[in-house]
């Protein structure tokens, strides 16, 4: 199979140290050390190490809607029952049977959480690769494309401690905000984004803000993170979940839901009905807090999944010039974030369990960055 490690005798045996999850009980982790040579690669591979990733409540949607959105099917575990988790990382070639893929390049893009992994380079241009391995090959091409650090405007930005955090989350939000400035606001005079605190709303409130369209942005967040939420400056009234005055809001409203919360969902739309313009589901941040269901007041919820939305917006635009908008928004707002992001690195095998395990129970400090290393 394309991509699979396949060992030669002739060559050192080493030990490396990968995290695997339990796909159907996610508290359930694993380290498994497995015996790795010098892999054989075959024509158009590359092997990769894993340089650093970024831990947030993303990896835990991924793990969480595994099997539902194929999430398990980009970095296969050795049992069927286990898998590993995705995040967003460097890595760097460290063997090639690319002639255009030279041992050193850097790239980012979607990495286990493992010391090293196998790519097959495809479509291979200046800015960016695919990898095209079997087992990938029914997966989102967003989730399969890989840039070359050397030549990618994100990378070149400086923003390197902060980028495996925050590139995929700030994409959403930045491509939320931009939804909604090219659609004139839908109508709304005001936005709710709900788990305002998380990374992807405050991307997109500062995206919002920026663009200063005359909506208002409204930040529905937890009693404990109020104070947090006003200090980021880019929400114009906060709203907490424990005294919700929706009945404060008038004319037409949207709706944002990062937190995944299916009776604050429910409380929303009942509040404004038909004064609600759009509603759109993201996140799940509050993940012991689903629950819901039954039918909505007002507009259906619609699914805003990234992947197709980045990658729809590409395609009509041209990837290259899209990519490059991307960059420019992601420096502004990196630059904004780096002042006052704590970011925090471990490394070790020991290290990325606890992180993990952390992160499942308690979700992702919005002001803090974690990027992990498994050596």
């Amino acid at each position: 199979m394309a991509g699979s490690l396949r060992l030669r005798a002739d060559r050192p045996i080493v030990a490396r140290t990968d995290l695997i999850v339990e796909k159907a009980s996610l508290e359930n982790v694993r380290l498994i050390e497995e015996l790795d040579s010098d892999v054989e690669l075959t024509a158009g591979q590359v092997l990769v190490e894993v340089e650093r990733f970024g831990l947030t409540a993303n990896n835990i949607s991924y793990a969480g809607a595994g099997d539902m959105l194929g999430y398990w099917a980009f970095f296969p575990a050795p049992e069927l029952e286990w898998g590993r988790v995705p995040a967003w990382g460097y890595a760097a070639v460290t063997r090639s049977e690319h002639a255009d893929m030279p041992v050193g390049e850097r790239i980012f893009g979607y990495v286990p959480m493992a010391i090293r992994f196998v790519l097959e380079a495809d479509h291979v241009s200046d800015l960016c690769f695919f990898d095209a391995s079997a087992h990938r090959a029914a997966s989102h091409p967003w989730y399969n494309r890989y840039y070359r650090t050397g030549s990618d405007p994100v990378s070149g930005a400086g923003f390197d401690d902060v980028q495996p955090v925050l590139w995929a989350l700030f994409m959403t939000g930045w491509e939320l905000a931009n939804d909604f400035i090219d659609s004139d606001n839908h109508g709304a005079g005001s936005v709710l984004i709900a788990s305002a605190s998380s990374k992807t709303a405050y991307s997109m409130a500062h995206c919002l803000a920026a663009a200063d369209t005359g909506i208002e942005i409204v930040g529905l967040t937890s009693a404990s993170n109020d104070e947090l939420v006003r200090s980021f400056g880019c929400y114009d009234r906060v709203l907490t979940y424990d005294s919700l005055d929706l009945g404060s809001i008038d004319g037409p409203a949207a709706f944002v839901d990062m937190a995944g919360n299916g009776a604050l969902t429910t409380e929303v739309h009942a509040a404004f009905g038909d004064r609600l313009t759009k509603s759109y589901r993201v996140g799940g941040t509050h993940r012991h807090a689903r629950g819901g269901g039954g039918a909505l007041a007002g507009p259906e919820p619609k699914f805003f999944f990234i992947p197709d939305v980045a990658e729809q917006h590409a395609a009509a635009e041209g990837h290259a010039a899209y990519h490059q908008r991307f960059a420019d928004a992601w420096a502004r707002f990196a630059e904004w974030v780096s002042g006052w992001l704590d970011v925090r690195t471990e490394s070790g095998p020991m290290a990325i369990q606890a992180a993990y395990l952390d992160a499942l129970a308690s979700g992702a400090r919005p002001t803090e960055a974690l990027v992990l290393t498994l050596d």
